[in-house]
Order: structure tokens, then sequence, then C-alpha cells
């Protein structure tokens, strides 16, 4: 396995493990935020730094 596949499927594994918490905080009602939303916020961070 070459290092390119292996950092790939590193992850998505990772991402694996995270999705439970993720679908628990969803059903819960807890508010994501669209990559939109998070773009701005970051933008503002930044602008502030």
């Amino acid at each position: 396995m070459d290092l390119e596949t292996y950092e790939h499927r590193e992850k998505m594994l990772k991402l694996r493990e995270e999705l439970p918490a993720v679908e628990e905080d969803r059903l819960r009602g807890v508010k994501g935020y669209t990559l939109d939303e998070l773009d701005s916020y970051l933008e503002e961070v930044i602008a502030e730094a």
C-alpha cells in the first residue's frame, strides 16, 4: 500500500469513528453549520487576528 492510499484510509477510518457522535448530536437537536457558515466564521476570525 502506498503512502497516499494509507493516509486516505486513515482519514476515512477517523471519520467513521466520529460519525456516531455527530449522529447523536443531530438526533439531540444540536445545531450544525453549513460549509458557507463555517467559511464566513473562519474569515471573520482570521480578519480579527
